[in-house]
Formats: C-alpha cells, sequence, structure tokens
C-alpha cells in the first residue's frame, strides 16, 4: 500500500465510490464525517462522534469510524503511518490528526484533515463553513437580541 498522504481530489474520488455502496455502516461513516465536519473547529471527541449515529459508547464508534476508514483506504491504496506503542495501522488517521487536545470533560478531540473537509465541501456533503468573528456575530444579531 501507498503511504503518500492522498489529496482532497483523491478523497473526494473514493468518497464518490463509497457513496454508491449501500449500507449501516457506509451511511454510519458518512453521518459520521458530517458531524466531525461541524463541530466546532473541525474538532470532536469519539464519545460525541459516535453520539451522533446514536451508539451509546465510544468504543463503538470508535470501530465503525474506523472500518469506514479502512474501506476509503482500500480505495485509495493508501496505508496511514503506525499510530501507537502497539504498532496498528490507526486507519482514521486518513481522516483525522490526534494530536492530544482535549474537550472541556477532558476528552481527547479529533481534528478533521483539511483535505477531508474540502472533499466534503466539493461533495456537496456538508454546507461550508466560514470562520467568523464572535463580536460580529453578536453585532448582526444585536436587534434580534
Amino acid at each position: 500500500m501507498n503511504t503518500i498522504r492522498p489529496t482532497s481530489l483523491d478523497i473526494k474520488a473514493a468518497m464518490s465510490q463509497l457513496r454508491q455502496k449501500k449500507g449501516k455502516q457506509v451511511d454510519n461513516g458518512f453521518s459520521m464525517l458530517c458531524a466531525h465536519y461541524n463541530a466546532d473547529g473541525h474538532a470532536i471527541s469519539p464519545e460525541d462522534l459516535a453520539l451522533s449515529v446514536g451508539m451509546k459508547t465510544y468504543h463503538a464508534g470508535n470501530s465503525q469510524y474506523g472500518a469506514f476508514a479502512h474501506r476509503l483506504c482500500k480505495l485509495l491504496d493508501y496505508e496511514p503511518p503506525d499510530g501507537g506503542e502497539d504498532n496498528d495501522t490507526r486507519w482514521t488517521y486518513l481522516l483525522a490528526s490526534y494530536p492530544g487536545d482535549t474537550n472541556a470533560k477532558g476528552d481527547g478531540l479529533w481534528i478533521l484533515r483539511p483535505e477531508v473537509a474540502l472533499a466534503l465541501e466539493e461533495l456537496g456533503l456538508v454546507r461550508k463553513r466560514v470562520a467568523s468573528n464572535p463580536v460580529d456575530d453578536i453585532e448582526a444579531k444585536q436587534p434580534y437580541l
């Protein structure tokens, strides 16, 4: 397998192929990707990602997201670098990085990779998010407050 990180165009093509497949794993995978994209800063905990598709534990979510990422990796002929002391391949590293950031609960956060976000936008699976200044948001909504 190739170890060169795929581009947004590569990922878009693989996602297009995978969208044609039917099944709960594919549907959940795309739902999780969209939830990941729509999270603040494209950062989400494994628990919140699992909850986004109705799973009760982050273990189930990790398994589902990993299996979905693995299918994309196969289509891309890509193998992410080993992700830990156990030298197991972390298929989700195609989709996200894990820099060690945490949320308010102390849960680790996965950060969606920019090339994956762009592929989702270009496929029309998500609505492009534009970073905004919170002060501008408050001023724009002042008449309604």
